[in-house]
C-alpha cells in the first residue's frame, strides 16, 4: 500500500489546527511534525484533558464517534515516524567529478552516488553524457555507479552526464532534484605569472615564468633536465637559468641589464607538460631595466638658505645623456619666469647654472621634464620631478635677548642672538666680545633647526652689571660672506633678590642632642638682618607640618607645602631674637646663631618650630627635634622595630614609652623599651606609609619617621633597590613559592597553536620541594589589547609542572600577549609574540675582535653571512656603517658623584 504523505500531513494538520508551512521535503516534514509535537506538548495534554471530560458525559453512539479520530492520527503518526524514511525520493548527493568543477583527469571514472538504492538497469539506460563516450558500467552498491570511458576523455572539453529517463528507488520513488553534472576536463599548460612585468629595479633582477601545471618531472638538482630553458631573452644577456620546481623556471643574470634598454621575454609555443599538454600559442611580455630616477638634489626641497651662485643640482642613479637633459632641467623664478643659464652634465650628476646670481631672499623652482636619457638606453625618465627652494639672505642680525637697553635683568647663564640665515660657528671665535670680560670663558653654540639660525653665549653673569655684547664684522655665514657691520646690544643685570634659607637648603626636620646648644645656619643674600622666633610644638602640630609637606593636604599649594603660609599664631612662643651683620651687596654670608632660651640656657627636650626671616619678608623655617635619646625604626608588612640610645653616651635607652601612630596621629601599638633599648611588636602594617614611633622617659622626648632613611637608603649601600614591599602582600606569603612558565618559541602566526609549560616548587628557605598533589595552578593568556583569550585552572603533576596549548584566532590580534600563571598569590608571566611574519632567508651577525677598545685602537670586526639552511650566502654586497655614542660614566656605589664639571645644573646627577 502507497500512502500519501502530503494528504496524511495535512489531516493531521487540520486535526490540530497545525500552521506549518508544508512545502519541504518529506524527510524534513517528518522532522517539523516531531518538532511540532514537542513544542506543543502542553496544548496536547489540554486537549486530551478535555477530550476525557467530554467523553465521560457523552452516550455510547457519540463515544464511538469521538474515538475513530484520534485513533486514526494516532496511527498515522506512528507510521510516519516509523516508515516514512522509506518514501523519501532517490536523488545525487554527490559525484566525481563535482558539478561545475574544472580541469577533471582525461583518464578520470565518472562516479555518481545516490543518497538510498536505486534499479540498476533503470539508471544505466538513463545515463547519456554529452559529447558522446563509449564506456561501462560498475556497481560498487546499489547506490554508487561508477562508469569508466573505454579511452581518455578529450582535452579542455566540456562534459555533460545526464539521467534522461526514469530512475526509480527500489519502492519505486522516482529520482528527484538535479540530474545533471557539467565538468571540464584538464587544458594545455598556460603562464599564469611572469616576472618582472615593468621595470627590473635591481641590476641583476631575476627573470621568472610560472606555469599552471608540472613542466618537467620532478628530478634532482644535477639532472641536465633542470637546465631546458623554458623562454629567450632579448637583446641577448649572459647568466644561467634552471627549473625552480616542476611549475616555475628562472634565469639568473651574471652581467648586469643595460640600462634603460627594453627586454623581451618569449616563451616558444610547443611547450609540453607532463600531462602531455602542449602550450598553443608563443608567449610574450617586455619589461624595462632601471630608468633615469632622481637619487638627490641640490639644494633640498623647501631649504630657504641656498647660495645665490652655487648650482642647482640633481644626481640621478645613473650616467645622463647631455643631448637627452638639455632642454628638460629648466628654473622658473618667482613669477615662473625662466631663468636663463646652462646645463652641464658630469656622470650622473646634472648642474643648472644661473647666467646671473640668484636673487636673495627669493623663491625658485626647478624642474626636470619626463623623457630624459641615459647614456647606455632610450628609455627616459618616466615622471616630471620639481621642486622648490629659497636662496639665503645677506647675513645680518634679526634680534638679540636680552635685547639692547633691557634692564634688571634675571638671567644668569645664557644670551642669544638671531641670525637671518645660517651661520658658520667656526667664524664666531673670538668674534664674540663680551664687556667687562665674565670670569668663566663663554661657550658658543649655533642652532640651525628648524630655521632658528640662533647663537646661544653661555657663562656667568654678575648681578647689577652692565654688559656689552659685540658681534664683530668678522663672522660668515655658511657660504663664507661676511656680516658687513658689527653687533651690539647692551643690557643691565638685576640684582639678587633678597632671601634667607636654612643651610643646607631644603631641612624640614633636624635631630639634635639636648645636650649640645644647636648652632643653625642661615645663608643669606642682600640683607643686614635676620629676626628668628622659636616656638614650641605639640604632637599634633609635627604631625601637621608633616602632612602638608609630604602628604597631600596641601594639594599644589606650594606656600602650603614649604609652610611659608603657616600660622604661627597658635603656637606657644619660646624667644625671639634678632642677628645683624656687615655683608657685601649681592655676595651670599652664611649666618649662625645659637638656639637657646632667653636666658642662653640648653632648650628642655621637646618639638620646637623655628622661623627665621629678613625686612623684605621672606623667611624659611624648621621643625627641631630637641632628645637626650636617638631612635633607630625599622618595619616590614607585620612588625615594628625601635632601638632607642643616648646620643651623648651611647649607651641603650630600657624603659622609655614607645608608642606607634600613623601621620594622623592614629595609634597603633604601643609598649616599653627592654633592657637592650629594643622596643619590637607585631602589628599589621601592610602598605601604612609615613609611621611615626614617639619615645618618652622622664621629662625625655623623641620622635623617629618610618620615612626619614636618608643616607641609610639601600642605594647608600650600592644594594639594588627595586623591591616594594607594598606592591603585593603575599609577595613574601608564610609559604614562598617559586614559579617559571615557558613557551615553544617566542612568535606566531595568528591560527597557530601556543604550547605552554611551568613548574612550581615551595621555596622553603632555599631548599625546593614539591607541593602537595591536587593543587591547581590558574592560567592566563591575554592579548595586546590587554583582553582575556584563554584562562584555565590546570591541575599540577607529581613533580610540580603543568602544561597546555592555546590555538590563536586566524583573525588574532598582532601584538604582544601575555601568559600569566597565579599560585597563591605568587606570579609570574611570558611575553609572546603574534605577527603575519615571513622567516627569513639569511643570517648576519657582527664580531669584533674583542669587547672593548680605547681611543687610538684599531678594531678588527668580522662580518658573517650565512643562509639558514648552513650554507655560506658568497660575492654578496655589503654596506655596513659604523656609529657612536656618548658614555656617561656612573659610580655604582654612590649614584650622586660626579666624573666631570657639568655645564648645566639639569645635566647633574643629583
Amino acid at each position: 500500500m502507497i500512502i500519501d504523505m502530503s494528504n496524511l500531513i495535512k489531516i493531521i494538520s487540520a486535526r490540530l489546527k497545525f500552521p506549518g508551512n508544508f512545502g519541504l521535503s518529506i524527510q524534513k516534514k517528518m522532522l517539523v511534525l516531531q518538532f511540532y509535537f514537542t513544542q506543543n506538548f502542553d496544548r496536547l495534554r489540554k486537549f486530551i484533558s478535555e477530550w476525557t471530560v467530554r467523553f465521560k458525559l457523552s452516550s455510547d453512539k457519540e463515544r464511538l464517534a469521538m474515538i475513530w479520530k484520534p485513533l486514526f492520527i494516532l496511527i498515522a503518526s506512528i507510521l510516519v515516524v516509523k516508515f516514512g524514511y522509506l518514501f523519501v525520493p532517490p536523488k545525487i548527493a554527490t559525484s566525481f567529478p563535482g558539478n561545475q568543477s574544472t580541469e577533471a583527469p582525461l583518464d578520470t571514472k565518472i562516479e555518481i552516488i545516490f543518497n538510498k538504492g536505486v534499479i540498476k538497469f533503470l539508471a544505466e539506460k538513463s545515463f547519456s553524457i554529452t559529447p558522446s563516450v563509449q564506456g561501462s558500467f560498475n556497481w560498487e552498491s546499489d547506490q554508487k555507479l561508477i562508469f569508466t570511458p573505454q579511452g581518455k576523455l578529450n582535452r579542455a572539453n566540456s562534459y555533460k552526464v545526464a539521467f534522461n529517463g526514469i530512475v526509480l528507488s527500489k519502492l519505486l520513488i522516482p529520482l528527484t532534484g538535479n540530474k545533471t553534472i557539467s565538468f571540464e576536463t584538464i587544458g594545455n599548460p598556460k603562464v599564469v605569472l611572469s616576472s618582472p612585468q615593468n621595470e627590473a629595479l635591481e641590476d641583476l633582477t631575476p627573470i621568472t615564468v610560472v606555469f599552471d601545471r608540472p613542466m618537467i618531472a620532478l628530478t634532482t638538482a644535477t639532472n641536465s633536465a633542470i637546465r631546458q630553458p623554458a623562454f629567450s631573452v632579448s637583446p641577448k644577456i649572459e647568466g644561467e637559468g634552471r627549473w625552480l620546481g616542476t611549475t616555475a623556471y628562472q634565469f639568473r643574470p651574471s652581467e648586469r641589464f643595460r640600462r634603460a634598454t627594453t627586454y623581451k621575454i618569449t616563451v616558444p609555443s610547443g611547450l609540453r607538460s607532463q600531462d602531455e599538454g602542449v602550450l598553443k600559442e608563443e608567449y610574450t611580455w617586455e619589461f624595462s631595466s632601471e630608468r633615469p630616477r632622481l637619487d638627490d638634489i641640490s639644494p633640498k626641497r623647501d631649504y630657504n638658505y641656498a647660495s645665490p651662485i652655487a648650482s642647482v643640482s640633481a644626481t640621478f642613479n645613473q650616467n645622463i645623456n647631455p643631448q637627452s637633459i638639455a632642454d628638460k632641467f629648466t628654473l622658473l623664478d618667482k613669477n615662473k619666469n625662466k631663468v636663463p643659464g646652462r646645463v652641464t652634465v658630469s656622470g650622473n650628476v646634472v648642474g643648472f647654472y644661473s647666467s646671473e646670481p640668484l636673487k636673495r631672499e627669493e623663491h625658485y623652482t626647478a624642474i626636470i621634464s619626463q623623457g630624459v636619457q641615459s647614456t647606455e638606453g632610450t628609455n627616459g625618465m618616466e615622471t616630471e620631478y620639481s621642486w622648490t627652494f629659497g636662496v639665503a639672505a645677506i647675513p645680518a642680525v634679526i634680534s638679540s635677548t636680552p635685547a639692547n637697553g633691557d634692564k634688571d635683568i634675571s638671567e644668569q647663564y645664557r644670551m642669544e642672538v638671531l641670525f637671518k640665515t645660517p651661520m658658520e660657528i667656526k667664524s664666531f671665535e673670538d668674534n664674540v666680545i663680551i664687556d667687562p670680560k665674565p670670569d668663566t670663558k663663554p661657550s658658543l653654540y649655533f642652532d640651525s633647526y628648524n630655521s632658528r639660525n640662533s647663537l646661544s653665549v653661555s657663562t656667568f653673569l654678575g648681578r647689577s652689571k652692565t654688559y656689552t655684547i659685540t658681534i664683530s664684522s668678522g663672522v660668515k655665514d655658511q657660504y663664507g660672506v661676511s656680516l658687513g657691520s658689527p653687533y651690539s646690544f647692551s643690557f643691565t643685570t638685576a640684582a639678587y633678590k633678597p632671601s634667607v634659607s636654612i643651610y643646607p637648603s631644603g631641612t624640614y626636620f633636624g635631630a639634635f642632642n639636648q645636650e649640645v646648644i644647636p648652632r643653625i645656619v642661615a645663608q643669606v643674600i642682600n640683607a643686614n638682618k635676620v629676626d628668628y622666633s622659636l616656638y614650641k610644638l605639640k604632637r599634633e602640630d609635627l604631625l601637621d607640618l608633616y602632612r602638608r609637606r609630604y602628604e597631600e593636604q596641601c594639594s599644589y599649594n606650594e606656600s602650603c607645602r614649604n609652610w611659608q603660609s603657616y600660622d604661627t599664631s597658635k603656637l606657644e612662643k619660646v624667644r625671639l631674637w634678632s642677628e645683624t651683620y656687615d655683608a657685601d651687596f649681592n655676595t651670599p654670608v652664611h649666618v649662625i646663631t645659637k638656639i637657646t632660651t632667653d636666658m642662653g640656657r640648653k632648650l628642655p627636650p621637646g618639638f620646637y618650630f623655628l622661623d627665621m626671616r629678613i625686612s623684605q619678608g621672606v623667611h624659611d623655617n624648621m621643625v627641631m627635634i630637641v632628645s637626650k635619646s636617638a631612635l633607630t625604626v625599622k618595619k616590614s608588612d607585620k612588625q615594628i622595630f625601635s632601638w632607642a640610645v643616648n646620643q651623648s653616651t651611647g649607651s641603650v635607652v630600657s624603659g622609655m614609652k614607645m608608642q606607634l601612630t600613623d601621620s594622623s596621629g592614629n595609634l597603633l601599638s604601643e609598649g616599653d623599651s627592654n633592657k637592650d633599648g629594643v622596643y619590637m611588636k607585631d602589628v599589621d602594617i601592610f602598605q601604612k606609609n609615613n609611621l611615626f614611633v614617639f619615645g618618652q622617659k622622664d621629662e625625655d622626648f623623641v620622635v623617629a619617621a618610618s620615612a626619614w632613611s636618608q643616607g641609610i637608603n639601600r642605594y647608600d649601600f650600592g644594594l639594588p633597590s627595586y623591591y616594594n614591599a607594598n606592591e603585593s602582600k603575599d609577595y613574601y606569603s608564610k609559604q614562598d613559592y617559586k614559579l617559571f612558565l615557558t613557551l615553544d618559541r617566542p612568535i606566531y602566526r595568528p591560527g597557530q597553536k601556543v604550547y605552554f609549560k611551568g613548574i612550581i616548587k615551595k621555596d622553603n628557605d632555599g631548599a625546593y620541594e614539591n607541593l602537595q598533589p591536587g593543587e591547581r595552578v590558574k592560567v592566563n593568556i591575554s592579548d595586546a589589547q590587554n583582553r582575556s583569550v584563554y584562562m584555565q585552572d590546570l591541575p599540577l603533576t607529581t613533580f610540580g609542572s603543568f602544561s597546555g596549548d592555546f590555538v590563536l584566532s586566524k583573525d588574532a590580534n598582532l601584538g604582544y600577549y601575555q601568559v600569566g600563571s597565579t599560585f597563591q598569590g605568587n606570579s609570574y608571566s611570558q611575553q609572546f609574540q603574534v605577527e603575519e611574519y615571513k622567516k627569513p632567508d639569511l643570517a648576519v651577525s657582527v664580531k669584533p675582535s674583542k669587547d672593548a677598545y680605547i681611543q687610538g685602537n684599531s678594531a678588527d670586526i668580522v662580518i658573517n653571512a650565512s643562509y639558514y639552511f648552513g650554507a655560506p650566502v658568497t660575492n654578496a654586497p655589503v654596506t655596513w656603517v659604523l656609529q657612536t655614542q656618548d658614555y656617561s660614566f656612573r659610580w655604582d656605589k654612590d649614584w650622586r658623584f660626579e666624573f666631570g664639571d657639568s655645564d648645566s645644573y639639569w645635566s647633574r646627577p643629583w
